[in-house]
């Protein structure tokens, strides 16, 4: 009963290996696996920087920092409401909404 199951499992091994082999020789796997480390790597650079400045700011500055950079997003999201679907739709379209929009974006992170 043991060599049973011994086979099984090994023969779904060996299946699974087959299959894991195909994969890292394709293209898409190489390509995600740079995404993918491209994207650890930035997210590394960011945490030392923001560190960096916690270090320089001490925690009172580093704080209102924060404060603002949360409020600027919030104002921005809530100024591009409905911008992307907008640039979707018009664009499947072939109107040219892009550069009204890129200008609204420009002005509404400049005012937050």
């Amino acid at each position: 009963m043991l060599r049973i199951y011994t086979e099984v499992y090994q023969h779904q091994f060996i299946r699974w290996f087959m299959i894991w082999d195909r994969l890292k020789k394709s293209p898409g796997f190489k390509n995600i696996s740079i995404l993918g480390s491209s994207t650890i790597v930035g997210n590394a650079i960011s945490i030392v920087f923001w560190i960096y400045l916690a270090d320089l700011l001490g925690a009172e500055k580093y704080g209102e920092l924060g404060y603002f950079i949360s409020i600027a997003t919030i104002v921005s999201n809530v100024c591009l409401v409905g911008g992307t679907w907008s640039m979707t739709v018009y664009t499947a379209k072939r109107m040219k909404i892009q550069p009204p929009l890129y200008i609204i974006s420009l002005i509404s992170s400049c005012i937050s």
